[in-house]
This record gives C-alpha cells, structure tokens and sequence, in this order.
C-alpha cells in the first residue's frame, strides 16, 4: 500500500507555501529583468526549487515591478519595498 504522502522529490520539485507566496505577492519587487536574472543565477546552483520558484514566477507573476533604466543606462531589477533598487552591473563601453 502507498502512502498518500509520500512525494517523489526526484521526479517532483513541490513549491512551499511561502515560495508560492512569493510568486504571487512579488514582496521584493522584482522587474520582470530581475527575475531572469535571479534565475540565471539560481541555474549556477543545484536547488532545484529557487530555480522552479522563478521558472513559475516568470510566467504567473501578475505583480512585476515597472522595469525601467538609470539615467547611467543601468537596469532596474527591483524596486523594494524600502526604497532602495537592485540594478544590473554598468555595462563597459569599448
């Protein structure tokens, strides 16, 4: 007899409730270039739910941050709640 319970995490990669949370509620304030970002980060690692989390969060997020640019041509990738921004690194002009 199977347990009911019993998850494969080698087949399923479950999202927890405060990851689900996350990619509803967008609390970070991440553009949507922030969270490629994040996921092109996470895909260095091999936790397999950070990069599930903003696999999901990419295609369900309705609450992006507005995206948008410095006046030094920089990458807004969040907008968090404190004020403070996240920004791409400055691009080296050749």
């Amino acid at each position: 007899m199977e347990n009911e319970n019993y998850i494969d995490i080698k087949n399923k990669t479950q999202l927890s409730p405060e990851q689900l949370n996350i990619i509803e509620h967008n609390p970070n304030g991440l553009t949507k270039e922030g969270c490629e970002e994040k996921l092109k980060l996470w895909q260095k690692s091999s936790n397999a739910y950070e990069k599930r989390m903003y696999e999901v969060m990419l295609k369900a997020c309705k609450k992006f941050a507005p995206s948008g640019k410095t006046v030094d041509g920089r990458t807004i990738l969040a907008k968090m709640p404190n004020g403070n921004l996240w920004l791409s690194e400055k691009e080296e002009k050749e």
